[in-house]
């Protein structure tokens, strides 16, 4: 009878111990959740799961490489496509989430200080609609992923959760495709650079018409109402920096996109952005008005998101200190910087 119940622990136990193995295995292989840290060819290539916890994970779980970064990036989805190698030579860790709101910028910032060797300089990338009540009131707080992360055995439990071997699967998979090989689609490089496949001129236009015809009227014109406690995030996004050097830099969309939200009444809210910003923090780096990189309708795979690439441009111009596709804004320069945005809008919306 001894013997009987012996093997059948074994016959029950040495199945489900296998089925952890191979689970566990395959999520260190895949690594969905960017636990490991850098990124090897068998998962050089991630699909979109759930940005918030991928980073968030990598932060806390990922050993620090021994040449620590020294430049954070904090910013919405316009900000994830600046590539890793864009910042003057310096190592860069791209904290840019998909609708992050501008209150969860500081707390960001906090919890990277928290768990890697706090930055030298930290690039605030700031977008309209970070003003926007509406959008604030739709976000997903990056808080409630670290009280996730902090509830006992979480990690454990999401290694040997269904959803991330699904995952898994899916990394895999995705890195052994020929669209990957080709590079032709939206995919990660690690947690430091993301890339977006080119579109032919027919799908940019129809990702552009999609945009406006589903989204700009309600967001930039019937839900928009400007937050009266942005310039108090501005004092908390300045407190949480600490020592770091902090640079707010305006992300470009394509003149199109800008031109129609200005149509719907939202100049005042354009000056009053940059005037709550020039008042705290003395300068910014303006890519959202009109320019020629704005101007180029190729430098965007729709109205709002810059490639890479492109996205160089602008980088080099806030490295040298201000030009012409990322303009310096001052006290001493703002009333004209905004005169001439205007009167380019204007001349937009005559044609």
């Amino acid at each position: 009878m001894k013997h009987s119940a012996r093997r059948f622990l074994l016959a029950s136990l040495l199945p489900l111990a296998a089925w952890l193995l191979l689970a566990l295995a395959l999520h260190h292989l895949a690594d969905p959740w960017w636990v490991s840290g850098e990124f090897d060819d068998s998962n050089r290539y991630q699909p979109v799961v759930d940005e918030r916890r991928q980073k968030a994970m990598h932060v806390q779980y990922a050993p620090e490489a021994a040449e620590a970064d020294t430049v954070l990036v904090v910013g919405t989805s316009r900000s994830t496509y600046y590539p890793a190698d864009a910042y003057g030579g310096q190592k860069a860790f791209n904290f840019g989430l998909s609708a992050l709101a501008v209150e969860d910028y500081d707390e960001v910032i906090r919890f990277y200080a928290q768990h890697r060797t706090p930055p030298k300089r930290i690039y605030a990338m700031m977008d309209l609609l970070g003003v926007s009540k509406a959008e604030a009131e739709r976000r997903v707080p990056f808080s409630r992923y670290i009280e996730e992360m902090n509830t006992p055995f979480y990690r454990a439990r999401l290694a040997l959760s269904w959803d991330t071997f699904t995952n898994s699967l899916d990394v895999l998979k995705l890195n052994r495709s020929e669209k990957s090989r080709k590079r032709e689609r939206t995919y990660y490089v690690g947690a430091r650079e993301k890339h977006l496949n080119i579109a032919s001129d027919d799908e940019r236009k129809k990702l552009f018409e999609k945009y406006f015809q589903e989204e700009v009227a309600s967001r930039y014109g019937t839900s928009f109402r400007y937050r009266d406690d942005f310039a108090a995030l501005l004092k908390d996004l300045k407190a949480a920096a600490g020592g770091a050097e902090l640079v707010l830099v305006l992300t470009p969309v394509h003149d199109s996109l800008s031109k129609r939200v200005m149509d719907l009444g939202r100049y005042d809210d354009y000056a009053r952005w940059l005037q709550e910003m020039v008042a705290e923090y003395g300068q910014v780096y303006d890519a959202f008005s009109p320019t020629a990189f704005t101007a180029e309708e190729k430098n965007f795979r729709d109205s709002h998101h810059a490639y890479p690439e492109q996205c160089r441009a602008i980088m080099n111009d806030v490295l040298a200190g201000g030009g012409s596709n990322a303009v310096l804004v001052n006290q001493a320069t703002l009333a004209d910087h905004l005169a001439r945005a205007k009167a380019a809008w204007e001349t937009m919306s005559a044609q």
